[in-house]
């Protein structure tokens, strides 16, 4: 498999996770994962980059304390559907 950012394969299923910067972890979880829900690589690719796009966005909303952790992997999830 070709190497995509954040995404890797659970079983017959391909997931987004990303870590979360060391200023947040001690506030939060060390990283947000997500189902892509799909099997298919090529599919994961695009639905990987909408979430990565979103998950910046949230980031900021996350190091302002304007967003939790559980909040911003409900918000991504809302993204993959």
């Amino acid at each position: 498999m070709s190497n995509v950012q954040y995404v890797f394969r659970r079983g017959a299923v391909y997931w987004w996770r990303r870590r979360l910067p060391v200023q947040l972890r001690a506030d939060f979880c060390s990283g947000i994962e997500v189902s892509l829900r799909t099997k298919s690589l090529h599919i994961a690719r695009s639905i990987a980059a909408e979430v990565t796009r979103v998950s910046e966005h949230l980031l900021q909303g996350m190091k302002q304390s304007m967003i939790s952790a559980d909040d911003a992997r409900r918000i991504l999830t809302e993204v993959t559907i």
